[in-house]
């Protein structure tokens, strides 16, 4: 578990490491998705590139 996605032959043969934490970042992974998607539904993004070219 926690490998499923990865291509463990193509890293080996490129000297990529691959390491697996489970559990340990649960809560910021998903405090960091949802800061995502509430920037994007209030268009902050948006709003910073109109604020600097305005300046």
């Amino acid at each position: 578990m926690g490998y499923d996605n990865l291509l463990l032959g193509y890293l080996k043969s490129k000297g990529i490491k691959a390491s697996n934490t489970p559990g340990v970042l649960n809560d910021a992974v998903c405090e960091l998705a949802r800061g995502m998607m509430f920037a994007l539904l209030r268009q902050i993004p948006e709003a910073q590139e109109y604020v600097k070219s305005s300046a």
